[in-house]
């Protein structure tokens, strides 16, 4: 039978991890072949090797968080990466129109002495405010935004993710780094002929033919960068809507869930619950069923030994009574009478269980289609068939008396139903986890405190560990998704926001140095419209350059976020040909102001433009 349980120690200083498994392993595996129960003929034992601890570092956090959200969270780390990139590319194209509009101050500058070293340590430093000035800004909305993330992401604990020094002290670092980047590139542009040119009169042209490719460059590179990012949202986006739209196979409306701890004494590793023991759970297990039945706005309870969708499912070794050599391995619950119903899983056939179903009475299970599929073999009728448990003492077979609708039972992403059978929980009283209750709308405050005093009035050993309801233990499950799309979403958004104001930027600049020209252009007679298209035509011209690399850029993001998408493929074109159209339509709306403004101009005023 497969069971899994936590451990927590403290290593001996000269221990290692790798010693402490094989250890650890070692003692597991031969306590685990001294309390194997006696197989019969033709059933198989399992091997020793089955059995194995793992040993992970404390310090690295709870293992079932770091495996939901590790990869998430490395892969929004990439993410903040590619928006800051964004940033210091759009600041720097910034700098360099700024730079070439100055280009006169700075020739004049040389020319009275002030070398080139001179010159780009002080456009270095006006980047370096303009990022402490960011940066600032960035701090206080980060100090901001955090309880907002952690509020919209479900975990199973309270986790502080507050920026502490260390965070703040390598958002510091990233953004001086930024800052020198975005301030040094343009200095770089200070060559000789360019102070040459500045001192000529040359900041009446459009300015250099390197700058302007440069220009371009930049902005091009910020919309490939954010078809990368918008691209990624929308695969996270219909990976979520296709999530949302798989059939539970039960209902989730009005169901209550109570983790319940039985701190009874158990009995030792190795040792066998005693038949008085087995009775006594039995009795108290069916005096809080009828207790929590009986409660007032209450359709259905049920207490089981696991529940349902608790990410903790256990399986066992069963075989066919007929064919003793057909093993498999199978899901399995130990519920009471009316789970089905609390859950709202629908039964297609047979009978579900009854208070008559209990110790010493005829021992019968109730399994999903999934198992009559794969483990009732030639078709034969299910209803009836009988099954013998391998890891259990008594061989005495449970026989089928129904069959319920498949469903999922812990992950909405699982591929396939797998198997799974339920036994009633008085005819094998193990320690429960977990109780359902269907209530009535409105009803589930007065029901939980009716169901507190129920367990209290049951057994004092018997003690709630967390309430919550089964449409939120179902959300908990797609918790990694939704916070890549938060994240994704959020940081795409940003992205596109910063590549339209350095697209309108740099287009607002290219229309100002070109006033002279395009007044030149209507004095001789051309229409108005023209120079629209001829502005909106640049603007399509760099997303068209920035999607001719953002395109394989989107697809290399797609492929490495497979693991994360479901029902959509890694190179989903719907999902690109969305995320082109909707940065186009921006970069044409980012376009609009200065295109609209170039159309406007009035030739003999910008005749005179200097």
């Amino acid at each position: 039978m497969a069971f899994f349980s936590g451990v927590m120690g403290r290593l001996r200083p000269e221990a290692t991890l790798a010693q402490a498994e094989a250890e650890l392993t070692a003692l597991y595996q031969r306590m685990q072949l001294e309390d194997q129960p006696a197989f019969q003929p033709g059933e198989v034992p399992p091997k020793p090797n089955d059995f194995r601890i793992e040993v992970a570092p404390g310090a690295q956090g709870l293992d079932a968080l770091r495996q939901q959200f590790g990869q998430p969270l490395s892969l929004a780390l990439a993410v903040v990466g590619v928006v800051m990139l964004i940033a210091s590319v759009n600041v720097a194209n910034l700098l360099l129109a700024r730079g070439a509009a100055r280009m006169t101050e700075l020739a004049t500058r040389a020319a009275l002495g002030a070398g080139r070293g001179r010159l780009m340590r002080q456009l270095a430093i006006e980047g370096a405010v303009l990022a402490v000035g960011g940066g600032l800004l960035g701090v206080a909305v980060a100090l901001l935004a955090t309880p907002a993330l952690s509020k919209a992401v479900t975990l199973p604990i309270e986790l502080d993710i507050r920026p502490d020094a260390r965070v703040l002290g390598i958002a510091v670092a990233a953004t001086m780094f930024a800052a020198l980047l975005a301030g040094v590139l343009p200095a770089l542009r200070l060559s000789g002929r360019d102070l040459q040119m500045g001192m000529a009169g040359a900041g009446r042209t459009t300015g250099t033919r390197f700058g302007q490719r440069l220009t371009r460059t930049l902005v091009a590179a910020q919309l490939a960068l954010s078809l990368l990012l918008i691209t990624g949202a929308g695969l996270l986006l219909r990976t979520m809507l296709r999530i949302m739209a798989v059939d539970p196979g039960f209902n989730t409306s009005h169901v209550v869930l109570m983790e319940i701890g039985d701190t009874e004494p158990a009995a030792r590793f190795g040792e066998v619950d005693t038949p008085e023991r087995k009775a006594r759970r039995a009795v108290q297990y069916r005096a809080l069923d009828q207790r929590l039945n009986a409660i007032s706005g209450v359709h259905a309870a049920s207490v089981s030994w696991l529940g349902l969708f608790g990410g903790n499912y256990v399986g066992l070794d069963l075989y066919d009574a007929d064919h003793p050599e057909d093993e498999h391995f199978t899901l399995l619950d130990y519920v009471s009478p009316r789970y089905f119903e609390a859950i709202g899983m629908q039964l297609l056939r047979g009978r579900g269980f009854t208070e008559a179903d209990r110790e010493g009475s005829l021992r019968v299970a109730v399994v999903n289609e999934a198992f009559v599929r794969e483990r009732i073999r030639g078709g034969h009728e299910a209803i009836g068939h009988r099954f013998v448990m391998t890891y259990m003492d008594d061989r005495t077979p449970y026989i089928v008396m129904g069959i319920v609708r498949d469903a999922k039972y812990n992950d909405l992403r699982e591929p396939k139903t797998e198997p799974m059978m339920w036994v009633p929980l008085a005819q094998a009283p193990f320690k429960i986890s977990s109780v359902s209750l269907r209530v009535r709308a409105g009803a589930e405050a007065s029901v939980i405190r009716e169901a507190r005093a129920a367990l209290t009035a049951t057994s004092p050993h018997l003690m709630v560990r967390k309430v919550t309801t089964l449409r939120a233990q179902v959300d908990q499950a797609t918790a990694r998704e939704r916070l890549l799309l938060n994240l994704a979403s959020s940081f795409g958004g940003i992205a596109l926001l910063l590549a339209a104001v350095g697209l309108y930027g740099t287009l607002a600049y290219a229309v100002a140095r070109r006033t002279r020209e395009i007044g030149v252009r209507l004095a001789l007679g051309a229409p108005r419209e023209s120079v629209l298209r001829l502005v909106l035509g640049e603007s399509l011209i760099l997303v068209a350059s920035g999607m001719l690399v953002g395109v394989p850029l989107s697809l290399a993001a797609g492929y490495l976020l497979r693991s994360f998408l479901f029902g959509v493929t890694a190179y989903d074109m719907p999902t690109l040909i969305g995320a082109g159209a909707i940065l186009t339509a921006v970069a044409l709306l980012a376009a609009f102001v200065p295109a609209r403004r170039a159309s406007r101009v009035d030739p003999m005023l910008a005749l005179k433009y200097e």
